[in-house]
């Protein structure tokens, strides 16, 4: 089975999203992330054996961690490949992503950790300038708070990843 850690989003943030990607609805061809899938990945683990994931949930529940508080930041791509929405108190993300990496650190990441939230994956763009222009939009810096992270598994399908919360783990 496919496996991440994530922190998932409240509705308000979620909705807002949702309507910020309508200015590039135009940009291209772009595969939009479905309003519900709108996560912050803080570790990816790959294809994991079943026989590991109790072991997981066990190492990802010996985590204590503050609640915290996060914003919307601004807009960015990887690449042209990826659209993204950054964000402000990042240091409160990289410590948890760091805590998860810590405890779970038999699966290494092949990436160094990147705090965002995909809103995109950009086949092609009818124009670079005008994308890049988009993407200097004001973002408004929607605050919210942080209170849990989540064990998710991602099945892959001609439609998309589906996912799945195996596990919530709160913090205090």
């Amino acid at each position: 089975m496919r496996l991440f850690i994530a922190i998932n989003l409240t509705k308000e943030i979620k909705d807002y999203l949702w309507k910020l990607k309508e200015e590039f609805r135009s940009s291209g061809k772009i595969r939009f992330t479905p309003k519900k899938d709108y996560h912050i990945t803080l570790k990816f683990l790959g294809e994991v054996k079943e026989e590991n994931l109790e072991s997981i949930k066990q190492k990802l529940s010996n985590i204590n961690y503050n609640l915290f508080n996060v914003s919307l930041y601004k807009l960015g791509h990887f690449n042209y490949g990826v659209l993204w929405i950054g964000l402000n108190q990042k240091e409160k993300v990289l410590g948890l992503a760091k805590k998860v990496d810590e405890e779970l650190i038999e699966f290494p990441n092949d990436y160094r950790f990147n705090d965002h939230i995909t809103l995109a994956r950009i086949k092609s763009l009818k124009d670079k300038k005008e994308f890049e222009k988009k993407l200097g939009i004001k973002v408004k810096s929607l605050e919210f708070k942080v209170t849990s992270f989540e064990l998710m598994k991602s099945d892959l399908s001609k439609d998309g990843s589906k996912y799945t919360i195996l596990e919530t783990y709160f913090l205090e």
